[in-house]
């Protein structure tokens, strides 16, 4: 162990005398670690329903395929940002029928989703507000997205071919080529 640096130089300038020296701490005995480990109680052993690394918005899977048989689908929603609630956005919302899940319409969500002891009123964690519509809506909504991606790249391919000759070549391997336009959605390879 080095030596402190109090007791190898002295008395840091200006602060009198050397720092109090404190005694070691005693050393701990490994069956005394187990001892602390036993369970305090007799009883079953609980288990802890989250985990750190679970995800708190998770919907379980039976639940998901409960509601998708009844032609509805979920989807977590903000409701309060910075604090405030979110009045124009909760109304927009409404306007493209997301209504908010009510517990007591669906008491299977008591146990598994709402916070715990919820028997009444919507769901809300962490400022998100668990929100139900008609899947048709939701699937018209994927296919609208859809549609305005296609309609961007479209136009981001023409621009492209719109170019000046040699505006997006660029060297590889000594070898000039041009851009390279693919059609399908894949992360890039990091070999050029």
């Amino acid at each position: 162990m080095p030596e402190p640096i109090i007791e190898k130089h002295g008395p840091l300038p200006g602060l009198g005398s050397p720092l109090p020296s404190h005694p070691p701490r005693p050393q701990l005995r490994a069956d005394q670690r187990a001892e602390t480990r036993e369970p305090t109680r007799e009883g079953p052993r609980l288990q802890r329903r989250f985990k750190t690394n679970d995800d708190k918005f998770n919907i379980p899977k039976y639940i998901v395929d409960h509601f998708k048989d009844l032609g509805l689908e979920l989807e977590w929603k903000r409701r309060v940002i910075g604090g405030k609630e979110e009045d124009y956005y909760i109304t927009e919302l409404r306007q493209n029928y997301w209504e908010p899940l009510l517990v007591e319409q669906y008491p299977i969500l008591a146990d598994s989703i709402a916070p715990f002891g919820q028997k009444s009123g919507p769901i809300v964690k962490a400022d998100q507000l668990l929100m139900v519509r008609p899947d048709y809506l939701c699937q018209d909504a994927r296919d609208e997205q859809a549609a305005m991606n296609t309609r961007l790249m479209n136009a981001n391919r023409s621009k492209m071919k719109d170019a000046p000759p040699g505006t997006f070549e660029r060297l590889v391997d000594d070898k000039r080529i041009g851009p390279a336009i693919r059609k399908s959605h894949e992360p890039l390879s990091n070999d050029t």
